[in-house]
């Protein structure tokens, strides 16, 4: 789901991952992965990687 900022306190409850392009508060319990490298086409395999073995770990 995409979403604010300033909505991801309420919305990450429900998540296992954030990824996020953006600062997320560290109040945040879900995963937050940076989403940066997927825009910049820079490091992206890594990132969806990650983001597989961590959603697999669940």
């Amino acid at each position: 789901m995409q979403c604010r900022v300033s909505e991801i306190e309420g919305l990450a409850r429900e998540s296992d991952v954030v990824v996020s392009t953006t600062q997320v508060p560290s109040t945040v319990r879900a995963k937050v992965v940076s989403g940066l490298p997927i825009l910049l086409g820079r490091g992206d395999k890594e990132v969806i990687e990650e983001i597989i073995r961590f959603v697999s770990e669940e």
